[in-house]
């Protein structure tokens, strides 16, 4: 199955970002309230799965109350969203998103396609870290890693898995942000993607800790 990216215009300056394919449920890996005002980050681990790691980061919160959503889609997916207010925003809510969440970070290939460079080329995102037996090992094995990296930009996706990345939306062109999400696609190995959302809330008092879930 192969996932057909499409950005469709609709109006001036919105451009809308749709990987089309059959909508399959999103298990929702976490659900992480904002602290207050005077310390308005999240702290974050995100498994980018398929052996690349787990990504320990902090987030700036964007609002006063929100939460902040980690969900993995199996490919292919769906996902409507467009830039406003300086963000990527939902524009069509379902498969356990809101209208107007708010797309902070994505996982993507580093390795992928560059519009505005037209070229493939190593992109910016952070790195998953690994367990050290595994750790030592792809350190021992770097040449090798290159190798296999170089014969994927050369179209071997399919003999190897491509290294994952958590790309982070905050402050980038929108045109880069799509690049991330599209270079997601079953050809070239990669089997999910995980995104993070925030949400605004009404108040913290609503903002509970959910266990692992799949939406309905």
């Amino acid at each position: 199955v192969w996932v057909a990216a499409h950005q469709h215009a609709t109006g001036p300056g919105r451009i809308v970002v749709i990987l089309s394919g059959p909508m399959a449920a999103a298990e929702l890996l976490s659900h992480i309230a904002a602290h207050d005002t005077l310390q308005s980050f999240f702290e974050t681990s995100v498994d980018l799965g398929e052996g690349s790691g787990v990504v320990y980061c902090e987030l700036p919160a964007l609002f006063t109350h929100s939460v902040l959503l980690t969900v993995r889609y199996p490919l292919p997916f769906a996902l409507e969203a467009a830039p406003a207010d300086g963000v990527v925003k939902v524009t069509e809510p379902g498969n356990g998103l809101q209208l107007g969440d708010v797309l902070r970070a994505c996982s993507t290939p580093e390795l992928r396609y560059d519009s505005r460079g037209q070229r493939v080329c190593y992109g910016v995102g952070l790195h998953g870290q690994l367990p050290d037996p595994e750790q030592a090992a792809r350190a021992e094995n770097s040449w090798m890693d290159i190798f296999r990296r170089a014969r994927s930009e050369l179209g071997g996706f399919r003999q190897t898995r491509p290294t994952k990345v958590l790309f982070l939306t905050d402050g980038r062109p929108h045109q880069q942000v799509t690049d991330a999400l599209v270079a997601n696609t079953l050809d070239r190995g990669v089997e999910s993607i995980v995104m993070l959302f925030e949400r605004p809330v009404a108040a913290p008092s609503v903002v509970t800790a959910i266990p692992n879930a799949t939406f309905a």
